[in-house]
């Protein structure tokens, strides 16, 4: 499956937020006034982007990436050079369970990590939200270790890209 990411813009604010209050992403992405305030700064950032996802001109899903060590709470600056995280949710219930968030995960961490500077990306849920790990291993994310984060703990899964030739160093994160 093949989706269209574009930018959010104003005009997605209101279905975000929509999303964010409904009860299966509620679960996962705490109150949703705060999550939204969250997105909007995510949106505002330059160190980060955030896409709403498309099937068949229907949007059904948000997600955002970062470069690691430009995310302003440090968290995870331990993290090595070229390391992207990425959060998604999607909003459309109809959408669960039909293999959307598995399929959305892979091409988004695919089109992360045909970026020159991405040598790594990172997704983080909660180690009890059994639907969202299932998903991400299934996109090819490899279980890692449980951290405790400043939003609760978290299961760290990754997926690495093609590493740095031989003789050259990881370019700067971009």
């Amino acid at each position: 499956m093949i989706y269209r990411l574009t930018t959010v813009g104003r005009s997605d604010l209101p279905l975000i937020r929509a999303w964010l209050a409904a009860p299966a992403v509620r679960q996962w992405w705490g109150d949703p006034a705060t999550a939204m305030a969250g997105i909007r700064d995510v949106i505002k950032a330059d160190w980060a982007e955030a896409q709403v996802a498309a099937h068949h001109g229907r949007p059904f899903a948000y997600l955002q990436w970062y470069a690691a060590a430009e995310e302003p709470s440090g968290f995870w600056r331990d993290m090595p050079t070229g390391t992207w995280g990425m959060d998604l949710l999607i909003g459309d219930p109809t959408m669960l369970d039909r293999g959307h968030g598995t399929a959305l995960a892979a091409q988004a961490a695919a089109t992360l990590l045909a970026r020159p500077a991405v040598r790594r990306v990172f997704v983080d849920p909660d180690p009890r939200n059994a639907r969202a790990i299932r998903c991400f291993e299934k996109a090819g994310f490899a279980r890692g270790e449980t951290r405790q984060s400043p939003e609760g703990e978290i299961l760290l899964m990754t997926m690495d890209g093609d590493p740095a030739p031989d003789g050259e160093s990881s370019p700067e994160t971009g």
